[in-house]
């Protein structure tokens, strides 16, 4: 069985991560049950996964309860590659390595492995050793060359503590300076090498804390340069070298004065969208140095948001109500954001409620509540605590007669209040399978079973309109298998209806490969595993 046998049935991303989680170890306690193996796949959490293998080691059915929504995941690749190992039907030979693992990685990782002996380690060589595994990845590491790299170069910065502060930072200072370059050219889509560029930039504050004064100059001058080429450094920005820069300055008694001046010299030359963060430094030096400058600032600048909720505040503290209220409804007009616009209407709700304005605080709460993807259950209630309970009612009936087509929201309505009729009403003539789904288990039991018959009958007539493929079909299946499993007194509708299906359709074999899985009976996995 070789690799592309796997990625045949899996998909080849997922196939080469289920490699990359099989060849790290990651798959413990593996056992078989009655033809079942399982075992615990050691990810971002402990996921448990279960396979059923052919005599000649095919894929009949598969389980895991990580979150992914898919026929099969990462963790099903890694066991299934780990149960071929275990039964010998895998040859390490014939599966593409020098392709799908890369020769780049087992050198990473052999160089790292040589690195680390039982033996002391000496500082020259741990040293020599990052720049080799750094010179390996100098053009840059492909999706799963990035693991192999990002934990050498991990397990490296773990080492430090061997040393002393000024060898430390030496050593973070140098791999810092070759990941940012390593980085640029990778597929960091996992963000692993990204975090051994923050893990420096961490570590590096730990030991300034530690420092004496010559070392520290050091780490300032360090920490300077990356915030003066926040291009290049923008791991280092978004982290905000820039204010942990200001921060020492200001804790060794430089003047703000003098920083504003850095300050206004970055300006100069850093991005547009870089500005808002810069004004924000300035911002906060005036406060220092003088307040009535600082709120003449704040108001020049009301176009970037905090700024004009850091103002809308003051003059609501001031009792400027009307100036405060016009500011915010014009930037709730100009749009933003929902995170913004909500922000907004969380102001003018307080601004309502500090002049105990009802009718008001129930528009903005109204505002509020419908501002996002979905509806805000805290707006809500604040909305529905400015009426009496007989008038709450009229005004919620005439609410979702308005909203019409926005079936989500009238769900959630509807779940919010605890309308079962009128929730379970909604799903039976709907004809959004996401919709049903995502409701279907909000309602009470007694509901299930005929919601549940209705998803299936569109599930049913979705199978005509789905591509044909394996992955189209292997989705599709997947949903129907959650339907027969969740739902027992529907099994033999279920089972009846795909016979049906398997002889119309006996020419497409990938599609009635995927269905003759749906009948396995996986009940005692789901007893039985943790």
């Amino acid at each position: 069985m070789c690799f592309e046998k796997v990625a045949e049935v899996v998909g080849e991303k997922i196939a080469e991560r289920g490699w990359d989680y099989f060849i790290q170890n990651k798959v413990r306690d593996l056992e078989e049950r009655a033809s079942y193996w399982t075992a615990q796949i050691m990810g971002s959490q402990i996921y448990h996964a279960v396979i059923k293998l052919s005599k000649t080691g095919v894929l009949l059915d598969a389980q895991c309860n990580c979150p992914y929504n898919h026929a099969y995941c990462k963790h099903i690749a890694a066991l299934w590659f780990a149960v071929l190992d275990r039964e010998q039907k895998i040859d390490k030979s014939s599966l593409g390595i020098s392709s799908h693992v890369d020769k780049q990685t087992q050198d990473t990782s052999n160089i790292f492995s040589a690195a680390f002996s039982p033996s002391p380690i000496a500082y020259q060589d741990l040293i020599d050793d990052v720049k080799k595994i750094c010179n390996k990845a100098r053009n840059g590491c492909s999706y799963y060359q990035a693991s192999a790299f990002a934990s050498s170069i991990q397990q490296i910065i773990n080492q430090r503590h061997l040393f002393s502060l000024e060898e430390q930072f030496e050593l973070l200072q140098l791999i810092y300076k070759r990941l940012i370059t390593i980085i640029e050219k990778s597929d960091d889509s996992d963000g692993l090498i990204g975090d051994a560029i923050i893990t420096c930039l961490n570590e590096s504050e730990v030991i300034y804390e530690e420092a004496d004064e010559v070392l520290q100059k050091k780490i300032e001058k360090f920490w300077k340069t990356l915030a003066e080429n926040p291009d290049k450094h923008w791991i280092a920005e978004t982290e905000g070298i820039a204010d942990i820069w200001l921060d020492a300055m200001l804790n060794k008694k430089v003047p703000p004065q003098k920083l504003l001046k850095w300050i206004d010299d970055q300006q100069t030359t850093v991005s547009s969208y870089q500005q808002d963060k810069w004004h924000q430094r300035t911002l906060r030096l005036l406060y220092m140095i003088n307040q009535e400058q600082a709120i003449a600032f704040l108001e020049q600048h009301l176009e970037i948001p905090e700024f004009l909720s850091r103002y809308t505040t003051l003059l609501m503290n001031r009792g400027d109500y009307k100036e405060a209220e016009a500011l915010l409804l014009n930037a709730v007009k100009k749009g933003g954001s929902g995170k913004l616009r909500g922000e907004w209407l969380y102001q003018l709700i307080e601004l309502s409620e500090r002049q105990k304005d009802t009718e008001k605080i129930a528009h903005y709460a109204k505002l509020l509540t419908f501002a996002g993807f979905g509806l805000n259950v805290s707006a809500f209630e604040r909305w529905k605590e400015c009426y009496q309970p007989s008038e709450w009612v009229e005004v919620r009936n005439q609410t979702i007669k308005k909203l019409k087509g926005a079936t989500i929201l009238i769900a959630q309505i509807y779940q919010h209040e605890r309308l079962w009729d009128d929730l379970a009403k909604l799903l039976r003539i709907s004809n959004d399978v996401s919709l049903i789904k995502q409701f279907l288990n909000v309602l009470p039991k007694e509901y299930h079973i005929e919601i549940a018959r209705h998803l299936f009958k569109l599930k049913m007539k979705e199978f005509k309109t789905i591509q044909t493929g394996r992955t189209a079909y292997q989705r599709w299946c997947y949903d129907i298998r959650e339907l027969k499993q969740a739902y027992p007194a529907l099994q033999h509708e279920i089972k009846a209806a795909l016979s049906a299906l398997r002889e119309q359709y006996q020419n497409r074999p990938a599609f009635i490969e995927e269905l003759d899985r749906i009948l396995l009976n996986l009940a005692w996995y789901r007893e039985e595993l943790p």
